[in-house]
């Protein structure tokens, strides 16, 4: 045993041709597995970055909705209720908005024409209209 030389083997590709196919299937396996998978998770976070704009842009009745089977269902989920929180305060502080409008309108009309009453009246004209305009910008 001592005496015999150890067998080392110098040639890499024993068969070459069958070695050669046997590596290319077993890359394009991880290749079209790598595909497969990136797939499931790009077309999430591709729906959740074309949300997020469509809910900056003010619409905030925008959801996002994922195919069954789709990666981050969880993160959907709290995304839309997200949104559906921001909405509903939004569309609480348009009606207080709104309210606090009408009582600057019903103001205006209680005041009598005058100098001293001129500064008044436009301050609350002014008020009435930022009001009116505090919320517009968003859809709820």
């Amino acid at each position: 045993m001592n005496g015999t030389p150890k067998f080392q083997r110098r040639t890499v590709l024993i068969k070459r041709s069958l070695q050669l196919r046997y590596i290319g299937m077993v890359f394009a396996s991880v290749l079209l597995i790598s595909l497969f998978v990136s797939h499931r998770f790009a077309g999430p976070v591709y729906r959740f970055e074309k949300s997020a704009r469509i809910i900056a842009q003010g619409d905030l009745t925008h959801r996002v909705s994922l195919r069954t089977g789709d990666e981050l269902v969880e993160l959907q989920e709290e995304f839309n209720a997200m949104a559906a929180s921001l909405q509903a305060k939004v569309s609480k502080d348009r009606n207080l908005a709104g309210r606090l409008a009408e009582r600057a309108g019903a103001a205006l009309g209680k005041l009598t024409p005058g100098e001293a009453q001129a500064s008044l009246r436009e301050d609350l004209s002014s008020l009435k209209v930022e009001l009116e305009h505090l919320t517009k910008a968003f859809k709820v």
